[in-house]
């Protein structure tokens, strides 16, 4: 019996053995570690060109308006002479079309805090100066100043917008550059009944 069992487990071990299947080469390991060394020469990257400023639309313009009040008595008749209220001092603004353009004035808001329009005077002014100065150069294209008083008025292109700033704060014309012209004079006349 011992000698029929250990051909029957040789065989059993003989045929369970099997060979290594053939396999290919193993790829390459890759390291995701940093290389050490110069990096390769690349060409440095091209740096772009600042942005070109916007071109400015439309125009901004400091207004210096003298008003002078004249009497009317009874029916068109009018007293001799007339008296001087002030200057008061507006922005114009244009956008280059035909239409007429818009007017604020500087010292006063288009409106208050609480919705309603600015309180003008009798002759229809915000804040009458004795007298108002250009005191900014001439031809300067993007800033002038302005004297009135002892209130000093910028009007300004800055960061692209087109700024008014002064005592009374500072505040935004326009969020785009807009061509600043020389401050203009202009008059009025305000008939007051006597």
């Amino acid at each position: 019996m011992k000698r029929s069992l250990v051909p029957g487990v040789l065989l059993l071990v003989a045929c369970t053995r099997r060979e290594p299947a053939p396999t290919s080469p193993a790829p390459p390991l890759v390291s995701l570690a940093p290389a050490v060394g110069p990096p390769p020469s690349a060409a440095p990257l091209p740096v772009a060109a600042p942005a070109p400023a916007p071109p400015p639309k439309g125009t901004a313009t400091l207004v210096l308006q003298r008003v002078e009040s004249v009497c009317i008595i009874g029916v068109g008749a009018l007293s001799p002479g007339t008296i001087p209220v002030g200057t008061d001092l507006l922005v114009e603004t244009s956008d280059g079309a035909d239409a007429k353009p818009a007017r604020d004035f500087v010292s006063c808001p288009k409106q208050s805090a609480d919705g309603k329009p600015p309180k003008l005077g009798v002759c229809r002014t915000c804040r009458a100066y004795g007298a108002c100065k250009v005191v900014s150069p001439e031809g300067s294209g993007d800033r002038v100043e302005v004297q009135c008083g002892k209130d000093h008025v910028v009007l300004e292109v800055s960061a692209g917008r087109t700024m008014l700033r002064g005592p009374f704060g500072e505040r935004e014309i326009a969020p785009y550059p807009m061509k600043v012209l020389p401050p203009r004079k202009d008059f009025r006349r305000c008939d007051i009944t006597c």
